[in-house]
């Protein structure tokens, strides 16, 4: 299944990534033909590698592609993936549930040093959490369990607050729309201002 930015693209907020996420369920047994499939995906790569990531902590190997700059990071589980399914380009696949995503972002937003990184990561948990139907106690009650409860709630808070702002800016501008509806032998013109003064009040 998809995971990171391809899937919080899908969720919330599109944005460029020069890395594919995914995240695959398979015993060790099945690596060599985990192999070959990835080889025929055009990917580099190493049998060793391969068995090194599946034995290893972490369990992730990055695989470069041979057709372009771009890698894809392999994490390997042992545990039942909760994922949704989606499509990509047209075909069937499967992408990460939205709550074991955002997961993950608080773990990293807790060791995160780079801003720029930090701030990427924020930005995705508050498009995801305005894109999906989250249960926010259980993903409160979760989060308190891996010790980010305190990002999480900061992060509840400033999107609670973005999301008023939104829904107000949206009323303020259906009202205004209704009020002003003008006959059409006014001037270009006069629209033309009511349209910029409509988006200036509203933005």
């Amino acid at each position: 299944m998809f995971t990171g930015a391809i899937a919080a693209s899908y969720y919330g907020r599109p944005r460029t990534t020069l890395d594919i996420d995914i995240v695959i369920a398979v015993e060790r047994s099945e690596l060599v033909r985990l192999s070959k499939a990835l080889q025929r995906a055009s990917l580099v790569v190493h049998q060793k590698r391969l068995e090194a990531a599946w034995e290893s902590d972490h369990r992730i190997v990055t695989l470069n592609d041979r057709k372009s700059a771009h890698t894809v990071d392999v994490i390997f589980t042992d545990t039942e993936l909760d994922r949704i399914p989606g499509r990509v380009s047209g075909l069937p696949t499967y992408y990460e549930a939205a709550e074991s995503l955002i997961l993950p972002k608080l773990r990293m937003l807790k060791v995160t040093i780079q801003p720029e990184r930090a701030a990427t990561d924020r930005q995705d948990i508050k498009a995801i959490l305005e894109s999906s139907k989250i249960d926010l106690k259980s993903l409160r009650k979760k989060s308190e369990a891996e010790s980010t409860i305190a990002i999480f709630d900061d992060l509840i808070r400033t999107w609670s607050r973005y999301a008023q702002i939104k829904r107000f800016s949206a009323c303020c501008r259906d009202s205004i729309k209704s009020i002003f509806q003008f006959p059409r032998d006014r001037s270009d013109l006069w629209h033309v201002g009511i349209r910029l003064t409509v988006s200036y009040m509203c933005r």
